[in-house]
């Protein structure tokens, strides 16, 4: 089957576009990423690099710090490295002396902002032995909270007499030890430098938490539109989530939103056990129907954890975190096989899960050991979970594209199969109306012939009174009393003054001329009557043939005209039957229809109330034929009766195709009506409040088809 292109032409046009969006937003996080970068690098207030740390802390070593034996150490670092070597310590202090550049800032008595980066642990900071603030307290601060400290530098020294230093005191996090990433982002330097840094950070997260927020909208608003495609239900919901731990990582710090650390900390790994179970359920299915019940129980657990979190606090999370951490990437690696199966099954979508999915399972296992020390590297997870995203994203636009591809050839198909169906519905439905024409053709022609055959009765027995008149004409004794006279010619008067013959002759002839007279007028009065019945059989051939073409022409009728040729059809029957006729007519324009069409509806409905009526007492048959005009819309003729009436349910399937009620019907008539009007532009409607009740039909004209304006009576 050769099926056109349209369908194609979509599916790629579909495809440009979703790949063109895709790869802006990308290019636009990448963008992002690199404005971030060019702020960042090269700026020559950075305080990352060599540092030196001491455990413990004493205010003395603010004042004596070069007597003292410090540690070397790069920053940034997590600070369990630090750990490893020197145990578990509740405080460790941090020194770097300011660059000279930065205290070349302070001879030109400009003022300086010290920012200390996201740091994961309260911290306290000193600017030589001047106390400059804390970032949270000595509380417990949980890892990953993500909170940074900015400040003004003290001024009014003199940067010449001594060394210039910056202190930081990490305290204990309250679970385990000091512990978490520091030195990210830790600078010195002009408050314009500083801010740009900062909200070119701040910017860009919020930039990536809107497209996520977006994207989980989005899916959502489409998994409730189409109610099976629960993927894109899991699927946004999970994006919402990833949103919304994105946004207490950051930016609910920054505008203080959240100023309870270890709340903050709480909802960001409630938003993760959240997420994780979502996102299996999303890959499942999109691509299975069921979930292995090691999942089902692992997606339940992780619901409940994070319930207990929300509600239940304090919890030990470190611990737990971890745990849940580490069954996670054992999820992820299973998930991997199990779509790496659908790659060999030739689902194209199931390689960029695999994709999203690989990124996910790295990105979670480079955070891990960085967090634990075991790499010196800031976490990427903020960033790859944009590539991860991206790539699902792309994956579900994919699998849309191949269903939609699929429909397309299936619509195709199925119009091609319907146009060709449809052909034939055509074809059945023609012939189906021309054998309902050629029926409604026959119930005329039976009705006219029924007619003629009343109107020849009544020409055949006017004949008869003809004949017989003739018959008993009083010619025959008007000659033999001419023959009388003709006999006594010569002596007629004598005859007929004294003969009593001749007498009586005379009273004879005054008598015949009324004789004749009344013959006479009785044969003109038949002959009349026979005149008539010619002239209206010839009408009723000449509308039969007029009905029997097949293409008719449209000329102005005048309705009361035609209802009026319509009753003269029927009359006989009428007068048969016993039916009176009620006229209630209204003032009508002129249309333009066939009145042939008008004529064959009209009379199947006088044959149908007639049949209605039978029932009824002979002097309680009456058809009334009412016209009018419907609130300037349409042209209307109701014809009512009140004969057996019509059933509540039969009224909605009259109109239907071999619908009848009647023993020898065939369920053409009314079939044929309804699309005869139709086809005029106009409708039918039957009308009856019951068994019983009579009936009546309404036609209605449509007004466009008005010629004139036209007064009738």
């Amino acid at each position: 089957m050769n099926l056109p292109i349209s369908g194609c032409t979509k599916e790629k046009t579909i495809t440009v576009i979703s790949f063109h969006v895709s790869s802006q937003i990308v290019i636009l996080f990448f963008f992002l990423c690199f404005i971030l970068s060019c702020t960042q690098n090269n700026f020559e207030g950075s305080l990352e690099g060599t540092w030196e740390y001491r455990t413990g802390f004493d205010e003395s070593w603010l004042m004596e710090k070069e007597s003292l034996e410090w540690i070397t150490v790069d920053l940034p670092l997590n600070l369990k490295t630090i750990i490893r070597e020197i145990g578990n310590q509740e405080t460790i202090t941090l020194c770097k002396e300011i660059p000279l550049n930065i205290i070349n800032s302070f001879k030109n008595n400009q003022n300086l902002i010290f920012r200390s980066g996201q740091m994961s642990n309260a911290a306290d900071f000193y600017f030589n032995t001047t106390y400059i603030g804390s970032l949270q307290s000595s509380e417990p601060a949980y890892v990953d909270t993500g909170d940074e400290y900015i400040t003004y530098l003290p001024s009014g020294f003199n940067p010449e007499t001594r060394k210039n230093y910056i202190f930081m005191v990490i305290h204990s996090s309250g679970a385990e030890s000091v512990h978490g990433l520091i030195g990210r982002n830790i600078e010195i330097g002009k408050s314009r430098q500083i801010y740009s840094h900062l909200y070119a950070r701040i910017i860009m997260t919020i930039i990536m938490i809107c497209i996520y927020f977006l994207i989980g909208c989005y899916f959502i608003y489409v998994g409730v539109r189409i109610p099976h495609k629960l993927s894109y239900i899991y699927y946004g919901a999970y994006c919402l989530l990833t949103a919304f731990f994105h946004f207490i990582y950051y930016p609910a710090h920054f505008f203080l939103i959240i100023s309870d650390h270890l709340l903050s900390y709480t909802l960001m790994h409630a938003a993760q056990f959240l997420s994780a179970p979502l996102l299996i359920l999303f890959i499942h299915a999109l691509h299975t129907k069921g979930l292995p019940l090691i999942l089902k129980i692992w997606t339940a657990g992780c619901i409940l954890l994070a319930f207990v979190l929300l509600f239940l606090r304090p919890f030990p999370l470190d611990i737990l975190s971890v745990f849940w951490l580490v069954v996670w990437i054992f999820v992820l690696i299973y998930m991997v096989v199990i779509m790496t199966q659908y790659l060999q099954r030739n689902k194209k979508e199931a390689l960029l899960i695999i994709m999203g999915l690989s990124i996910t399972l790295f990105s979670i296992v480079f955070d891990f050991l960085s967090n634990e020390g075991f790499i010196n590297h800031l976490p990427i997870g903020v960033y790859t979970s944009f590539f991860a995203i991206s790539l699902f994203s792309i994956a579900i636009i994919s699998r849309f594209i191949q269903t939609y591809k699929k429909v397309g050839y299936l619509n195709v198909e199925l119009e091609m199969r319907m146009e060709e169906r449809t052909k034939r519905l055509e074809a059945a439905q023609e012939k189906l109306i021309d054998t309902a024409h050629k029926a409604g053709m026959a119930e005329v022609a039976t009705s006219i012939l029924h007619n003629l055959r009343n109107i020849l009765n009544s020409m055949s027995i006017a004949c008869e009174e003809i004949t017989e008149t003739l018959d008993y004409s009083r010619l025959e004794g008007l000659a033999k009393a001419n023959d009388l006279l003709r006999d006594y010619e010569k002596e007629i008067h004598t005859f007929l003054t004294q003969d009593p013959k001749g007498t009586l002759l005379i009273t004879y002839y005054l008598d015949i001329e009324k004789m004749l007279k009344e013959e006479h007028e009785k044969i003109i009065t038949e002959t009349e009557q026979i005149k008539k019945n010619l002239i209206m059989v010839k009408k009723i051939i000449d509308i039969q043939q007029e009905y029997a073409k097949r293409e008719l022409v449209e000329n102005e009728l005048d309705l009361h005209q035609t209802i009026e040729e319509a009753i003269k059809i029927q009359n006989n029957e009428f007068i048969q039957t016993n039916v009176v006729i009620e006229k209630q007519y209204s003032r009508l324009p002129s249309i333009k229809g066939q009145k042939a069409c008008v004529i064959q509806i009209l009379l199947n409905i006088f044959k149908n109330a007639c049949t209605a009526m039978q029932q009824n007492e002979p002097w309680n048959r009456i058809l009334t034929i009412k016209t009018g005009i419907k609130k300037e819309k349409s042209i209307f003729i109701r014809i009512g009766d009140n004969g057996i009436g019509i059933r509540k349910e039969d009224l909605e399937k009259i109109f239907n195709f071999g619908f009848t009620n009647q023993e020898n019907g065939h369920g053409f008539g009314l079939h044929a009506c309804a699309d005869i009007i139709n086809k005029m532009g106009g409708t039918i409607t039957a009308q009856s409040n019951g068994p019983g009740k009579g009936a009546s039909f309404t036609l209605y004209f449509p007004f466009q088809t008005i010629i004139h304006k036209k007064n009738v009576t």
